[in-house]
C-alpha cells in the first residue's frame, strides 16, 4: 500500500475471493500501525514487566505469544511456575501495560502444558493452546482466557509423544495442525497430529 502517513493507525481488511467472488470467512479486520522505522531496527527499546503480580518463576521454562488484532492485546501464554506449572494466560495492552493474569489449565493440574503453543481459531474467535509434555492437549478458550475446555489430542499416540509443539491452523480444512516432538521409544521423530 502507498500513501499511508508514518505514525497513523488504519483499519484494513484483506478479502480472500474464490473464482465466483465469494469471500473467506478467514477474512478480518486487522489493525495496522504505520511507522518509519522498521520492526527490529530502533536505536533504543523499552522493557516491560508483564507478570501481572504473579511473582518469581511466573514465566515457567517456556513461554509462546501472539497477538489479538481484534482488542489490541499481546497474549502471552506460559507454563506459570508460580502457580505448580498450570497452564497460564498473561493479557496484556501492546506497550506490555495493564497486564492481567489467567489460570487457562482446565483443571488439568500441574506439569501438564510444560511447553505451549498458541493460535486462532478465527472462525469462532477462539484462542488455541497446545500445550505438551507427555502428550499434546488443547486447551479452547475465549480470548480472554475464560472458559476453556481442555481436550487430550494425541491421537491414541503413547508417552513422550507431544513434545515441543508447535501448532497452526490449515487455511484450506480448518484443522488444527500440531507438529511435535515424538520421543517415544526413544525414536525423537517429528509427528503430525490433525484435529
Amino acid at each position: 500500500m502507498t500513501g499511508l502517513t508514518s505514525g497513523t493507525l488504519y483499519y484494513v481488511r484483506v478479502e480472500a475471493r474464490n473464482g465466483v467472488g465469494g469471500v473467506s470467512l478467514l477474512s478480518q479486520e486487522q489493525t495496522v500501525f504505520t511507522t518509519s522505522v522498521p520492526p527490529g531496527t530502533a536505536v533504543s527499546g523499552t522493557y516491560a514487566d508483564i507478570s501481572a503480580g504473579q511473582g518469581i518463576n511466573s514465566s515457567g521454562g517456556y513461554s509462546a505469544a501472539i497477538i489479538d488484532s481484534k482488542s489490541d492485546k499481546l497474549l502471552v501464554i506460559t507454563a506459570n511456575q508460580a502457580n505448580n506449572n498450570k497452564s497460564s494466560l498473561f493479557r496484556c495492552n501492546l506497550d506490555g501495560s495493564n497486564c492481567t493474569h489467567t489460570d487457562i489449565s482446565a483443571g488439568q493440574g500441574s506439569m501438564v502444558g510444560f511447553t505451549l503453543s498458541v493460535t486462532f481459531d478465527l472462525l469462532s474467535s477462539k484462542l488455541l493452546v497446545v500445550a505438551g509434555v507427555n502428550l499434546p492437549g488443547l486447551y479452547r478458550c475465549n480470548l480472554d482466557g475464560t472458559n476453556c475446555i481442555y481436550t487430550d489430542i494425541s491421537s491414541a499416540q503413547p508417552a513422550g509423544s507431544g513434545g515441543l509443539p508447535f501448532a497452526l491452523i490449515d487455511p484450506t480444512s480448518g484443522k488444527l495442525l500440531t507438529v511435535a516432538l515424538n520421543s517415544a521409544n526413544n525414536e525423537y521423530k517429528p509427528s503430525l497430529f490433525m484435529w
